[in-house]
Order: structure tokens, then C-alpha cells, then sequence
């Protein structure tokens, strides 16, 4: 099995309804299909993904929800779910991150990503809970995250000639 698959991932599509304190709308599970952008997942993001949507589904949801935004609105997406330029990356141009949250809870779930300039493609490498127990915390998950995030990337640049 390779390192990384494209096409749509386990996010859910769009059967909206609006959450509390968002703006915009979170969804619900189904499969997704963005037009005219190659999505790039790693097995690690993958993995992950899974886990927490057996671990936690409304978590999941609100981390779905978050990726869509980011996948539908691009580079034009903004904080507080999105953040582009992760100054710890090699890639600092085209990396950024997902924060993901659920109000009153304590995980703060973030998804490192890779956009190369012109939005034709989004490469989800890295996700974890910056706030996990007995794991890397808060900056700390940074200093863990980037560097697999980083790897994970310049394997995919090479290999596809981003």
C-alpha cells in the first residue's frame, strides 16, 4: 500500500446544519467529491481520521465540517479553522493547518495540510489533538507533527513534481 491516496476521503458531504457559535454550517456523513482539486491523503491522516471517528463522532463531525471549509473555500479560507503558513515548516509557502475544537471540550484537533500555490491540489498529511494526555501538548505536538508532516510532503512533491 502506498504512502498517501488521492480522490475523495472520509469526509462527510453536504447535509448542513448550523453548530453553535459557527458561522457556517457543519455537515453530516456522507462521501464527498470536490471538483477540479486533486485531494492528497497520507495513510497517517487516514488513520487517524478513522480512529477518531470511532472514538469520538461529534469530534469527527466538527473536524470534517472544518476540512470542507478548507477544501471549498481554499486559500480564501481563514482563521479560526484555518491557518496557512506554518513558519516550523520546511514548507512554510504551503503548509497550514485545520483547528478543530468542540466548545466546553478539551481536544483541540489540528490537521497539518499542504496547498502548493493554485489550489489544484490539497494534501492532507498529519493529524493529531494538540492537547492529547500523555502525548506531545500543545507547541510541543508542533515540534512532533511538522517535521512527519514535512517528510510526508516532500515524498509526495517528489514523486508528483510539486
Amino acid at each position: 500500500m502506498s504512502a498517501y491516496t488521492y480522490g475523495c476521503c472520509l469526509l462527510p458531504k453536504l447535509r448542513e446544519h448550523q453548530a453553535p457559535g459557527r458561522a457556517w454550517p457543519r455537515v453530516i456523513c456522507e462521501s464527498v467529491h470536490v471538483i477540479e482539486m486533486r485531494i492528497i491523503r497520507s495513510q497517517r491522516f487516514t488513520d487517524s481520521l478513522r480512529v477518531l471517528q470511532g472514538r469520538d463522532p461529534r469530534l469527527f463531525e466538527v473536524v470534517a465540517a472544518d476540512l470542507r471549509y478548507l477544501l471549498e473555500r481554499r486559500r480564501d479560507a481563514q482563521l479560526p479553522q484555518v491557518r496557512f503558513g506554518i513558519a516550523q515548516s520546511a514548507f512554510a509557502d504551503v503548509m497550514g493547518e485545520v483547528r478543530s475544537h468542540v466548545p466546553g471540550e478539551q481536544a483541540f484537533v489540528r490537521t497539518l495540510f499542504a496547498m502548493p500555490t493554485g489550489d489544484r491540489v490539497c494534501a492532507l498529511l498529519v493529524m493529531g489533538d494538540k492537547n492529547a494526555v500523555g502525548g506531545a501538548q500543545g507547541n510541543t505536538w508542533y515540534d512532533r507533527a511538522v517535521p512527519i508532516a514535512d517528510e510526508i510532503w516532500r515524498a509526495i512533491a517528489a514523486a508528483e513534481g510539486y
